[in-house]
């Protein structure tokens, strides 16, 4: 075993325990767009139907991410290449919300709501091209840090998509 597969194997609970706490909340958020699935997909209603989409993408990358790291005897490729993928995919549909918000003149709420998974994947890229180019174990520290960020930012995203539905 190299040393880089150890140092990814003594962050497996992390990342087993983080894949968890994510698939019941992303468990949660499908029964609730399942049970008011009218309400959601009511054209006056587009945003909530935007914002559920943007939250199951969010927790959904949290168990990507998660399953890359608990595979056992990991490499920097195996580690490096899916976490720039999903770092990538991430940053771009958080800039999309992100650019849609602003061109909307809602500054404050842009920031809120995608900030945060934006600064995540962009650390979660940072991390990964260090991986693959420097062999910087230390950088998957970063990943906690981010993992940590989008579970409180899909966590964040899931109330307020909640609040507002029960608006409707």
């Amino acid at each position: 075993m190299t040393d880089f597969s150890r140092l990814v194997g003594e962050w497996q609970v992390f990342y087993a325990t983080i894949m968890g706490c994510s698939a019941t909340l992303l468990g949660l958020l499908f029964v609730s767009v399942s049970l008011n699935r009218s309400v959601i997909m009511h054209k006056d209603n587009a945003h909530l139907m935007f914002y559920s989409r943007q939250t199951f993408g969010l927790f959904l990358a949290i168990i990507s991410i998660s399953l890359t790291l608990i595979i056992p005897r990991q490499s920097p490729t195996g580690v490096g290449i899916p976490l720039t993928c999903i770092g990538t995919s991430g940053l771009f549909m958080a800039a999309r919300g992100l650019v849609s918000r602003i061109r909307m003149k809602e500054y404050a709420a842009a920031f809120r709501r995608y900030g945060w998974s934006a600064v995540a994947f962009t650390g979660i890229i940072t991390a990964s091209l260090h991986v693959l180019f420097f062999l910087d174990t230390r950088s998957l520290s970063l990943v906690m840090a981010a993992m940590i960020m989008l579970l409180v930012s899909s966590t964040r995203s899931s109330w307020f998509f909640l609040m507002e539905l029960q608006e409707k």
